[in-house]
Parts: C-alpha cells; structure tokens; sequence
C-alpha cells in the first residue's frame, strides 16, 4: 500500500533548495532533484497552445492540466501532450452538453508538471 500522499510530501518540504515564478508560471526545486512546476495559460495557435516552463526540467516525469471554465451548457477538456524539457502543448477543446461537434476554444486552463531538475 502507497503512502498517503501529505506524508510523502512532508519531509520534502523542508527540503526546498529553491522556489520562485517568472512569466511562465511557478517553480519549486526540491534537494533530492524532483521539481514541480505549474501555472494557467490560456489561448490556441493551430488548434493547441505552447506552455513554456518557468525552469528548463532534466526530465519530465508528468503533466496535467485543467480548463478553469465554469459553464453548466458546455463540456470543456484540456489535454497536454507532446512534453520537452522546456514546454508542452495543450489542446483545450469543448462541447454543448446537448452534443454536437467538438470545438477548440481559447480557455484558460491551469497545469502542474513534476519531474526531475538535476
């Protein structure tokens, strides 16, 4: 059985080496090497969107995202993919609850990626 994860996290905490933000979102360097990063983006080029992370990654363990719209006639959905050391993309797409064909939209949407700094 896996620990819960606040007791994972717990000892980690007093282990930040390095915590800070830029224009890209927010970053916390842990001792051991994890690195967990996230942020909110909005906006689609081409049908997705480049989220470039606050700091470069060694490896990138995870990405997730979800669209922060709050609509009670539409499903919204964000999907992250196609993950480098520097960025990802995320397409965000929607559809009225009473079906249809699928949209993309320019919602915003929050990420968190974790993976390693050193």
């Amino acid at each position: 059985m896996s620990k819960p994860l606040i007791l994972i996290l717990k000892g980690k905490l007093e282990k930040v080496v390095e915590r800070g933000s830029n224009e890209n979102g927010n970053y916390i360097k842990f001792a051991d090497g994890t690195l967990i990063q996230y942020g909110s983006s909005s906006g689609i080029e081409n049908n997705y969107k480049w989220v470039t992370f606050p700091k470069p990654f060694e490896s990138v363990g995870i990405v997730t995202a979800n669209v922060s719209a709050v609509d009670s006639s539409y499903i919204y959905q964000v999907q992250p993919f196609d993950y480098t050391s520097q960025n990802f993309k995320a397409y965000v797409r929607y559809q009225a609850i009473s079906g249809g064909a699928w949209g993309t939209g320019s919602n915003w949407f929050n990420w968190l990626a974790v993976g390693t700094w050193k």
